[in-house]
């Protein structure tokens, strides 16, 4: 049964509401990034122009399901295809999100004060994590999955199993490495099912094929893929730097480890866990009992997931946005365990431990916003565990105004991302349209180059820079982020013509 709402409850979603908005909202006309421009906007796009006849665009190695370009591609139809649209569409995924995560914290702790504020102090910190702040100015697929993945959690919890498997079935068609997500539900509901020592039954079995459901439309989907395209999941042509990407290694486990759960100042929330729930171990027995309650298989998914991941991406490749799906898990079993270490004070006390020791976090969280790396040198993975990437979004501004004053009718050539993002007028940069061409297919003539630092393609850029006579040169600099825009000729310089 749903839980009546109290003024408490109010007070705090419409809090969360009020603080969600006021992060989106600088974002609401911020042009596209990175994968987002070059994935999302290029296949809804697609989908678009070609009456959604289109089943499958090949703007990615990876067979990504369609969930969220086809939304916005909808969206596009009946609303005008314009930056603004994509971000007001993306909005409710960014508030249901917070919310989500709010009502899941509400139901794991079922008081009707503390829980409420478990639930609230969960939401804050996750908006607040720089990673996650990055993603709500990002139309991208790893808040929509979050909110899907928290969501299919809460009903799970409810055991309402159809709408748990619904949720789940949305979080895989919107991001396909979640499904390591519905494994751990399925191997949960199982062992639920044999701990009740309840009798075989056709709801029971009903029950169990909506939690592998899921998996099953996932594979359907990826069987689709292979008809159409020969590959099942990542193209055989996809090219890895440093080597290939899917090799497990304990340096690549202890980054991933690093990034999840220390930088970015969770090193808090981990000595506070470690604390709270070991530390119990040592100071009572009574408390350490409700630390073990955790474990519970209602609650199991916040240690097992996070774990889970961590083994997961120290096989696959870890980009740092890859993190946002954990952070609901994490930062609830974090808070959790804290209020069980302060269960014997009084109500009014864990309110007050709970919020000053989210508020301090929060403080520590926000220092991390704005930092502004020095970037002169080849760096990949994309620039968006902070807030950052706006830099280079603002440069990618600077270069399309420069070119459309400049270069209108130019042989352009660049690396991603700023093939994608300044290729087309609805990515937001410019009114204009460029044709970009790769640096790598470069044949003839002249052209006008952009070089950066930000994807290792930029290599072939600079052996054009170094091959060719350059006529011209632009630089464009945004903390610490630099761009130069090159005009050069198709005449070699005289050391490459006697090579």
């Amino acid at each position: 049964m749903l839980r009546t709402f109290s003024r408490l409850d109010f007070l705090l979603l419409t809090l969360l509401f009020a603080s969600t908005l006021f992060f989106w909202f600088p974002t609401i006309s911020l042009p596209y990034w990175w994968d987002s421009a070059g994935f999302v906007m290029q296949q809804a796009h697609s989908y678009l122009i070609h009456g959604f006849s289109v089943t499958r665009a090949s703007y990615s190695d990876f067979a990504h399901p369609p969930l969220l370009s086809m939304l916005l591609a909808t969206t596009w139809y009946l609303f005008g295809e314009d930056v603004v649209i994509s971000h007001i569409a993306y909005l409710p995924f960014v508030l249901f999100s917070v919310i989500g995560i709010y009502l899941l914290g509400r139901e794991v702790v079922k008081d009707s004060i503390v829980g409420p504020v478990v639930g609230f102090a969960t939401a804050l910190l996750v908006l607040f994590t720089p990673t996650f702040l990055a993603q709500v100015g990002i139309v991208y697929m790893e808040i929509p999955a979050t909110t899907f993945a928290v969501f299919g959690y809460l009903f799970f919890l409810k055991r309402r199993y159809v709408l748990s498997s619904f949720f789940f079935s949305l979080m895989v068609l919107m991001r396909e490495f979640t499904s390591i997500i519905v494994f751990v539900f399925v191997i949960l509901f199982v062992l639920r099912w044999w701990s009740e020592r309840k009798k075989s039954s056709s709801v029971q079995y009903r029950n169990i094929f909506y939690m592998i459901f899921p998996i099953l439309l996932l594979c359907g989907w990826f069987f689709y893929h292979y008809l159409l395209t020969g590959w099942w999941m990542i193209s055989p042509d996809r090219p890895f730097v440093g080597g290939h990407a899917f090799s497990f290694d304990f340096v690549k486990l202890a980054s991933v480890f690093s990034f999840i759960f220390l930088f970015q100042w969770r090193v808090l929330l981990f000595a506070a866990f470690v604390l709270c729930f070991l530390g119990s171990y040592f100071y009572s027995p009574k408390i350490w009992l409700r630390q073990k309650d955790l474990l519970r298989i209602d609650t199991a998914p916040l240690f097992i997931i996070p774990v889970v991941y961590l083994l997961f991406f120290g096989r696959f490749e870890f980009l740092t946005r890859y993190s946002v799906i954990v952070l609901p898990f994490l930062y609830l079993l974090v808070v959790c365990s804290l209020k069980n270490m302060i269960s014997k004070t009084k109500r009014r006390m864990q309110v007050c431990v709970i919020l000053s020791f989210s508020l301090v976090t929060l403080f520590f969280f926000r220092s991390e916003w704005n930092l502004h790396r020095v970037v002169n040198t080849y760096y990949y993975s994309p620039l968006e565990d902070n807030l950052e990437y706006r830099d280079v979004i603002a440069l990618g501004k600077q270069v399309a105004s420069y070119l459309e004053l400049h270069h209108q009718d130019t042989a352009i050539y660049s690396s991603f991302p700023f093939t994608s993002m300044l290729a087309d007028s609805y990515q937001g940069y410019t009114a204009s349209s460029f044709t970009i061409r790769d640096c790598k297919t470069y044949a003839r003539g002249n052209g006008v180059i952009i070089y950066h630092y930000f994807s290792p393609g930029s290599v072939d850029c600079s052996h054009l820079l170094n091959t060719y006579v350059i006529n011209s040169k632009k630089k464009f600099s945004v903390n610490g982020k630099r761009v130069l825009v090159a005009e050069f000729s198709g005449s070699k310089n005289k050391g490459e013509e006697k090579k």
